[in-house]
């Protein structure tokens, strides 16, 4: 008897899969979408790159957006353009594609990843509290900003993000 996983292969169903022009049909429900992406940066804050992605993303209906994530700087949000240019929907995953010996869900394992990072640096963030030690941020703008609206992070904006991806790339 041969398992979901090689039944998959054998009943038509993948080759059935096709993706979805994201500028002629959106999804008819929210959820979780496999998608095309494109992310282009102007040049103006990031370095100039226009790049494609697959990955999951989420679909919000009736609002028909699609929740892309944010850049936690302001200026890295506003230089770069984000499209989705094709999307399918998400196959059923097989009943046993877990329990293969040694197989890990990438999605749990690249969210606790970036948990335990944001984790580390705040930690990082509270020694740096203690002693008094703001960290410069290097682009002056962000610097001259970065205490409006009371904020009080000694780490703060580019630096904070480039250190909890550091350290994400590490774990």
């Amino acid at each position: 008897m041969k398992s979901n996983y090689e039944n998959g292969f054998y009943d038509g169903y993948n080759t059935a899969r096709t993706w979805i022009p994201a500028i002629l049909k959106s999804p008819s429900e929210s959820g979780y979408y496999l998608i095309i992406e494109r992310r282009k940066s102007k040049g103006e804050y990031l370095p100039k790159f226009d790049e494609i992605y697959t990955r999951r993303a989420r679909y919000i209906e009736p609002e028909k957006i699609w929740c892309l994530g944010k850049y936690v700087d302001s200026k890295a949000e506003a230089d770069v353009t984000k499209e989705v240019l094709f999307w399918m929907p998400l196959p059923q995953l097989p009943d046993d594609a877990l329990n293969f010996p040694g197989v890990k869900n990438c999605d749990d394992v690249e969210s606790q990843k970036n948990a335990h990072a944001t984790e580390i640096v705040e930690l990082f963030e509270e020694l740096l509290d203690e002693k008094g030690i703001d960290i410069p941020c290097s682009d002056k703008e962000e610097q001259e900003s970065r205490y409006d609206g009371g904020n009080v992070a000694r780490l703060y904006g580019m630096e904070y993000f480039n250190l909890v991806s550091a350290v994400q790339n590490l774990l």
